[in-house]
């Protein structure tokens, strides 16, 4: 019977928060909510909850640290460019 806030970095294709969120409805939360920092909507194959973020990357590339293809995928962190 909580209010529950799920955050997340970048919302892709959805399948781990519909996979959470699966889980958690059978607690019965008073109420269950995703925030991100971005979303790719045109590439969600999943139905979420309220999903609250502030960019929309679905036009553009992104890339970070667990996402990506490229030098930045297994870095430790985004600072260290050498």
């Amino acid at each position: 019977n909580k209010e529950i806030l799920l955050i997340d970095g970048v919302i892709i294709s959805g399948k781990t928060p519909h996979f959470i969120y699966k889980t958690l409805q059978s607690r019965s939360p008073k109420s269950l909510a995703f925030a991100c920092i971005g979303i790719k909507e045109n590439q969600i194959e999943y139905k979420l909850p309220k999903v609250f973020f502030l960019f929309d990357f679905s036009n553009q590339w992104v890339e970070g640290y667990g996402i990506g293809a490229g030098a930045f995928k297994n870095k430790k962190t985004l600072y260290n460019l050498q």
